[in-house]
């Protein structure tokens, strides 16, 4: 499960609230100790993690995600289900899933915990996306997250220190944007505000950079669609090096082929073919051949530049 960094929610939602580390701390813990929850030195017990949320008009239960009661137990292995069904992206899997998101809404379990609620709201959007129903995901998504982000905006979601799953779901508001009008200004707008609250770097866990490769790739795409290339072309060195350091293999060709297109968009035809000599590479010597096609199409139709002057062999 990724983890919130309890000393960087801390910091941030106290000097969000306007407070001192002394007035905050003040009946709860002594200000050395609170110092050094803010330096990452100290872990609090919940019970005290809990007293600091309460002054800060924050729920507990969000952000110390590592507390799990034996009631929950059920609950959880259910939702952890339901995820794997999703991620296989399966109409089959997808029916069983719901079954499972209707069951739980039956029994009523859910509502006892305002996480569970939203984690439902969640399910039900990725379903609805993908059967790209995309009215009702992002309805789904947009009720889902009015459940911890009291009147949630789309233009302060950088004001908030947000949940995994609330990133989902903002991830599923923008995705939906970009069909329904398609608005890409808004959908942009969207995950450039996203990543601006992920950049805190409040959150971890190896899911977590899953997320944030996907936020990249779709910001650079989005900015190449709205012409703004040299913008696109950050991002996309910005998630290069981030697979390079990381060894992710699966974004690392996708990133290079949005570059490309933002390069030979600028004109850059030399430097363009030598991005796509490498995106071919990586795509080949992996066996993604579907994507090989579509690149090859894309191509040679935007562009009239024909594979035989990038193609791997």
């Amino acid at each position: 499960m990724p983890q919130f960094v309890i000393h960087t929610v801390i910091k941030l939602l106290r000097e969000r609230k306007g407070y001192t580390q002394a007035s905050l701390c003040q009946a709860i813990c002594s200000k050395e100790q609170m110092y050094r929850i803010e330096k990452g030195l100290h872990r609090p017990s919940y019970t005290v993690f809990k007293m600091l949320m309460e002054r800060l008009e924050e729920n507990p239960d969000k952000y110390y995600t590592d507390i799990v009661t034996a009631d929950r137990k059920e609950i959880m292995e259910q939702k952890d289900e339901i995820l794997g069904m999703l991620r296989k992206k399966d109409p089959d899997e997808d029916l069983k899933a719901e079954k499972i998101v209707k069951r739980l809404e039956k029994a009523g379990k859910h509502r006892k915990n305002i996480l569970d609620r939203q984690f439902l709201y969640r399910a039900r959007a990725t379903i609805a996306g993908h059967k790209k129903e995309w009215q009702a995901m992002y309805d789904y998504a947009f009720e889902g997250l009015n459940l911890t982000i009291k009147d949630f905006k789309e233009d302060e979601i950088d004001q908030s220190v947000i949940s995994f799953d609330e990133i989902h779901l903002i991830n599923q508001l923008a995705t939906a944007r970009n069909f329904l009008s398609p608005d890409l200004e808004a959908a942009t707008n969207i995950y450039a505000r996203l990543k601006t609250t992920l950049d805190y770097g409040y959150l971890e866990g190896d899911e977590m950079s899953g997320i944030y490769f996907n936020l990249l790739y779709n910001l650079s795409k989005n900015l190449g669609l709205l012409k703004r290339y040299e913008e696109s072309i950050t991002l996309c060195d910005e998630g290069i090096e981030r697979c390079l350091n990381q060894k992710e293999a699966l974004c690392y060709p996708l990133f290079l082929i949005n570059k490309a297109c933002g390069v030979l968009h600028l004109g850059e035809e030399k430097e363009g073919v030598r991005i796509l000599r490498d995106a071919h590479a990586l795509l080949s010597i992996y066996k993604r051949y579907n994507e090989l096609n579509t690149l090859e199409n894309f191509i040679e139709s935007d562009f009239g530049i024909k594979p035989d002057l990038y193609r791997y062999v």
